[in-house]
């Protein structure tokens, strides 16, 4: 949401009950009270039920401010160099900054790492990318553009129908909002531009949302194929080709874009954003099936309400399957816990799941609710010294409750 430029966050709500509390919950309030965020506005895209637009510089000040109040400490420019363990428990993992390598040690650990490097380097079973092919979604680069006239481009978009076919299934979304929550279309410009050599990014589509500031708007239409997130050769060449594609895009919302004629781009992502690399493989793993059936388990920690969102590793194209009930599907606790590693907790979009399942639970609002889980499940073991796929999955419930997190019970 920061480095990587990603907005806005989806999403809290499963149609209008609030599903994505606690921890965020705060979050959100404090950045509303600043009048950094507009707060919950209906996906005025159709896709989900709300999204939250939100001041990216604010965010990054309130996320270090609430872990400094905790009592956090927080090492910036600092990677995971090894890991130290013995039998089922990691030691010590040795970490590389400006200082050189040093070792850290812990009761318990947390790898929040996104592309499970923690897990990995201590001999966690992994899988990777989908299972015929071993290929993961493409990478994006996010891109912010301002100056943007907002009334002309919603003028656009309410009267082209045919372009806009998503939006219009509820255009009252749009043209009632105070700003545009999130957008998804121009499919025609798109084709166009392709055709005339302006354009080389294998997309149908762009994806665009205001950012609660008048006229400054995110882009999400870029499209990095198959790289691969844990190697550093092909990291530094995605964010090359990312910054590539952005001035494509600079040059084609100028031209095609009604009201981006005289925007500015006013930056990229300092970091590629991605959508998917390694998966652990946890006591347990969530499958597409969890997600379309709407299971609900007994060591649920979160909820989500996105549906199966592919980008395919193969051409980019969305691959996108709703269940047919509700959005609304649960996160167990054996999915962020491993058989080898005793004093391990995982979290974010590295947890165990299939291919399929990850493409719904990556969203940010729900892996901001499973970071307050690991939380909590990590004090737990700190505090009794057992193991993480042992703990009192009713005590780290009720906790979570207790810290206002909803957990359907």
């Amino acid at each position: 949401m920061t480095a990587g430029g990603v907005g806005p966050m989806a999403t809290f709500h499963s149609g209008s009950k609030q599903i994505i509390r606690g921890l965020m919950q705060e979050l959100i309030d404090r950045l509303v009270a600043k009048g950094k965020s507009p707060g919950y506005a209906p996906d005025a895209s159709n896709f989900v039920a709300t999204v939250i637009a939100f001041d990216a510089e604010a965010m990054k000040v309130e996320l270090e401010s609430m872990l400094l109040e905790a009592g956090g400490r927080i090492l910036f420019h600092t990677m995971l160099a090894d890991v130290s363990k013995e039998n089922d428990t990691i030691t010590s993992i040795t970490i590389c900054n400006k200082a050189g390598l040093s070792k850290l040690r812990a009761k318990v650990y947390v790898d929040a790492s996104g592309d499970a490097d923690l897990s990995f380097s201590a001999g966690v079973p992994c899988t990777f990318g989908r299972t015929e092919d071993g290929l993961s979604q493409p990478m994006a680069m996010m891109c912010k553009f301002s100056g943007v006239d907002t009334e002309k481009l919603r003028t656009a978009m309410i009267n082209d129908e045919a372009n806009f076919e998503r939006m219009h299934r509820n255009i009252d979304l749009l043209k009632n909002s105070n700003y545009i929550s999130i957008a998804q279309g121009f499919s025609r410009e798109v084709a166009l531009a392709t055709e005339r050599n302006e354009l080389h990014i294998h997309r149908a589509d762009i994806a665009f949302a205001e950012c609660g500031r008048g006229g400054e708007f995110i882009v999400n239409a870029t499209c990095i194929l198959h790289y691969d997130a844990t190697d550093p050769s092909d990291l530094s060449m995605a964010e090359i080709e990312g910054r590539k594609q952005v001035q494509e895009l600079d040059h084609f919302f100028h031209k095609y874009i009604p009201g981006f004629e005289h925007a500015i781009l006013t930056g990229s992502g300092s970091h590629i954003g991605i959508r998917s690399s390694r998966q652990i493989r946890g006591v347990y793993t969530l499958t597409q099936q969890d997600i379309l059936e709407n299971r609900t388990f007994d060591d649920v920690v979160c909820y989500c309400a996105y549906p199966v969102d592919i980008h395919s590793p193969a051409d980019g194209h969305m691959q996108v399957v709703f269940p047919k009930h509700k959005l609304l599907a649960s996160v167990p606790f054996s999915c962020m816990v491993t058989n080898e590693i005793a004093n391990l907790i995982v979290t974010g979009r590295c947890i165990s799941a299939t291919f399929e399942a990850q493409a719904a639970v990556r969203i940010s609002a729900t892996v901001g609710a499973m970071g307050h889980a690991a939380g909590v499940a990590a004090a737990y073991v700190a505090k009794t010294g057992c193991a993480a796929k042992d703990v009192d999955i009713k005590a780290v419930q009720t906790t979570l409750l207790d810290q206002g997190a909803y957990l359907g019970l």
